[in-house]
């Protein structure tokens, strides 16, 4: 039997019999969906440990209740297996279909261990796709390019939990709103002319028979008008309304985060030199051949770049401790005797200051070193141990004193353990040392992991847990602060952002990037920095691409070392850009960003080559000219900025729509024209030149 659930603006027809359920067609606006399953699921066999998928299509027993706003499925004994019930639910809404999905497992020797959400697959001759890594990635055409993009949410290539599919005019929205954040696989690809996006829960209680559960968050499949923007609005409505990791904000933003880190422009970013002891154990993404290694260098060019831009600078300091980078982790005390001279030195200047430490990882040889609390000992406990109930660790190429490369044990976040060493070490450097906060390292970028360890507090498997014990071991070290710090993490994944001060948004530049993540949550979280050092540290056109990038996007400039000083027309491009995004500190604070204006320009688009592990394989295309616009949230007062990064003058035209804007016409700057909603501007702009529009209401 077929059932439909239809209205202007989409129509999605199922095809249920008495053992299959799938979609077999339909359209959301230029979008058609083409035949494919509602869901699949993962189950286990207990007592054999074999896995195998079943499908909405391979199910003795299906049932369907459709009325005109809803559809509801029951799916019984798949592979004929007994007592086990999938129910979906499917209800309508102006714009889209709104989904849920419930396991009944009363089999006592299968394990349900994932289950997808609800989506269908799209067919269309043209359509542009959009994915949540970093910052917001389009693909163009993505119909006609072999495209393949998948990893855990949360983590830093899956920072939030939407997709859009859209043509010309028109299109999808595909999102999984999930208010808790809770681990799961996110993928989508593209060829052919057909895109799939694919979202699988892990399941609560995995590897246990009989274990039932809701599937944490909903489905959502919504027709929009539009681009990625207006994509990232639809997601935006969910974050504003429902997230329960959305910190407060005030008039000036962030209201438990101190003005002074707020006021910050630019950061650097270096190490200090490896010591004999760490031998050749150094950060290596941050390492390139041009280094300075002066034993005083490392604070003394800082000083005098500060001097030079006369603006507040922060510095995130590297390799401040006696063991070697990504070996003997969490015995980041004691420090090197230079830190304590140099960070003197720093804090004489008005430099804040914060090192470097790891979040989530114990290094597991770190007992053949003589240190009496070890991963042999202690650390083991809090491992996280995966499906098959071996320990879980990730290779780096830093090598320990046995010749071993290290090996570190991510930390599962319900280990009280781990909250107590987090705790007292973080208490005691700032205890010990003057620093005015601590980076600390790879728990808004590593991906949730499930965990199968039995002694640990939860149940074994998916969930929530993971983001939930981050953010309650945070929220412990941070009710004990000192006055006026701050601490922020690597990358942006969304849902630990009340823990963080700041996210290190280092990964943020790809081919089709777009600020989907300031979109959401400027204001919310200061992001700070793009990589432009180690192997792209001496590419100059790179280096004001990433650096006008982050000004149009208002993050905080930098994550740059500080010889940059000694490159002149480094310099006058960095100062530039420093200065400009000084001055307009209080709105990055307190503004939302507006979709981008359009612009078209007569210079070609310059290309870095492929040198880092996000886009290895993958030239950028940089865009030489392009612009931003934000409006104050609590005053009608907008700005907008247009900048050339080319050494030569750019003729350009910008445009955007009034309307949406929430412009008047005649509040425009001289030199704006407007066609009933399109305004446009045209101009020249000079080589590495920014210009500014501030229109204000009258």
């Amino acid at each position: 039997m077929k059932y439909t659930l239809k209205n202007d603006y989409y129509n999605v027809e199922f095809e249920i019999a008495n053992n299959s359920t799938c979609i077999v067609g339909g359209s959301f606006g230029e979008m058609s969906l083409i035949k494919s399953t509602l869901m699949t699921a993962v189950l286990k066999n207990v007592m054999t440990g074999e896995e195998f998928t079943v499908s909405s299509e391979d199910f003795e027993k299906v049932k369907a209740h459709c009325y005109s706003h809803s559809l509801k499925v029951y799916l019984s004994e798949p592979n004929g297996l007994k007592d086990i019930v999938i129910v979906i639910t499917g209800e309508t809404e102006e714009y889209g279909i709104v989904w849920s999905v419930d396991v009944i497992n009363d089999n006592s020797g299968i394990s349900v261990m994932d289950v997808s959400y609800p989506l269908p697959v799209i067919c269309s001759d043209h359509f542009d796709m959009f994915v949540p890594g970093a910052c917001g990635k389009v693909i163009k055409d993505a119909g006609k390019k072999g495209f393949d993009f998948s990893g855990i949410y949360p983590m830093h290539q899956m920072c939030m939990q939407y997709f859009a599919v859209y043509g010309k005019n028109n299109g999808v929205y595909l999102g999984i709103e999930d208010p808790r954040g809770s681990m799961k696989m996110l993928g989508a690809r593209s060829k052919d002319g057909i895109a799939q996006i694919t979202a699988s829960f892990y399941a609560v209680n995995s590897n246990c028979a009989h274990n039932s559960f809701s599937v944490y968050g909903k489905a959502r499949w919504q027709y929009f008008k539009g681009d990625w923007y207006d994509a990232t609005m639809i997601y935006a409505d969910f974050v504003y309304k429902n997230a329960e990791w959305l910190p407060l904000i005030g008039e000036n933003g962030r209201e438990d985060t101190a003005q002074k880190y707020k006021d910050i422009p630019f950061w650097v970013c270096d190490y200090i030199p490896n010591s004999e002891y760490q031998g050749a154990n150094r950060p290596m993404m941050l390492s390139a051949g041009s280094d300075h290694y002066e034993p005083d260098y490392w604070y003394n060019a800082v000083i005098e770049l500060q001097k030079e831009l006369g603006v507040p600078i922060a510095y995130h300091v590297y390799n401040w401790h006696k063991i070697p980078f990504n070996i003997e982790y969490p015995h980041f005390l004691p420090a090197k005797e230079e830190f304590a001279v140099g960070l003197k030195e720093l804090k004489k200047h008005d430099i804040l200051v914060m090192p470097y430490i790891n979040g989530v990882s114990w290094e597991t040889r770190d007992g053949e070193l003589g240190h009496e609390i070890n991963f042999g000992n202690t650390g083991y406990r809090g491992a996280v141990i995966d499906r098959n109930g071996g320990i879980f660790t990730f290779e780096y190429p830093q090598t320990t004193v046995s010749g071993h490369k290290a090996k570190l044990a991510p930390m599962c976040p319900t280990y009280e353990g781990w909250h107590k060493t987090l705790e007292t070490l973080i208490r005691d450097i700032e205890q010990d040392f003057d620093v005015d906060g601590i980076y600390i390292d790879e728990i808004s970028a590593h991906p949730a992991r499930e965990c199968h360890n039995k002694e640990h507090q939860h149940l074994p498997g998916g969930g929530s847990y993971w983001v939930e014990n981050y953010n309650l071991m945070m929220e412990k070290i941070r009710a004990y602060r000192p006055d006026e710090s701050f601490y922020f993490s690597e990358c942006n994944a969304e849902p630990y952002m009340k823990s963080f001060d700041g996210y290190l948004t280092w990964t943020w530049t790809h081919n089709g990037e777009v600020p989907a993540f300031p979109a959401i949550y400027s204001g919310y979280i200061q992001m700070l920095g793009r990589y432009s050092i180690g192997a792209k540290k001496e590419d100059y056109e790179y280096f004001k691409y990433v650096t006008a990038r982050a000004v149009i996007y208002g993050q905080q400039l930098g994550w740059c070392k500080a010889d940059v000083l000694y490159k002149p027309e480094w310099l006058k491009f960095l100062k530039r850009s420093v200065l400009l995004r000084y001055r307009y500190t209080e709105l990055f604070n307190s503004a939302r960003m507006l979709r981008p204006p359009y612009t078209e320009s007569d210079l070609p688009d310059m290309v870095t080559e492929s040198a880092h592990m996000w886009f290895e394989g993958e030239d950028i295309d940089m865009e030489c000219v392009f612009a931003g616009a934000w409006k104050y949230r609590m005053r009608d007062k907008w700005v907008i900025f247009a900048v050339n990064i080319a050494e030569q003058t750019a003729n350009f035209t910008m445009s955007f729509d009034i309307n949406e804007y929430g412009l008047s016409d005649t509040a425009l700057p001289y030199g704006f024209r407007v066609d009933g909603s399109d305004c446009r501007v045209s101009g020249t702009l000079a080589p590495c030149e920014y210009k500014v529009w501030e229109i204000e209401s009258k």
